[in-house]
């Protein structure tokens, strides 16, 4: 997908032809082709900064001589996707529980985390044959 940036130059021939030249902090992630449209060439990442965005400039270089250019500050905002997947931490749990535990008795809990921040459910995968254990799906316990 791609964004286009557009300037105009009012002269003719080579004077009015454009071409367009990134700089700035997040330049190298990007590119501009001769008709100003924008492409990502690097992976953008939600967690790139706390404002989840990256800058440059765009200048506008016309073929005249003397030069003129002209600049445009372009930001790019990036949105979450679910691009990380929980995890335990830590991976495994081992619980020691009396056999004459009580029903609803709290076993122990278990935690995930997830790097998108994400809000995490819990249950439980497998090997609860007869139903006997239970687990808050919010809290892990």
């Amino acid at each position: 997908m791609s964004q286009t940036v557009a300037a105009l130059d009012c002269d003719e021939g080579d004077n009015a032809k454009l071409t367009y030249v990134l700089s700035g902090k997040d330049h190298d992630l990007f590119m501009v082709d001769d008709n100003g449209d924008l492409f990502a060439i690097g992976r953008l990442d939600y967690d790139h900064q706390d404002d989840h965005a990256y800058t440059f400039t765009v200048e506008a270089q016309d073929g005249g001589n003397p030069q003129r250019t002209a600049n445009a500050l372009v930001t790019v905002v990036v949105n979450n996707v679910n691009d990380e997947a929980p995890l335990f931490q830590p991976p495994t749990y081992t619980y020691y529980v009396d056999e004459n535990a009580q029903r609803d008795y709290s076993i122990g809990s278990v935690y995930a985390s997830d790097a998108d921040g994400d809000s995490i459910e819990y249950g439980i995968a497998g090997g609860n044959l007869d139903n006997k254990f239970d687990i808050d799906p919010t809290a892990g316990m």
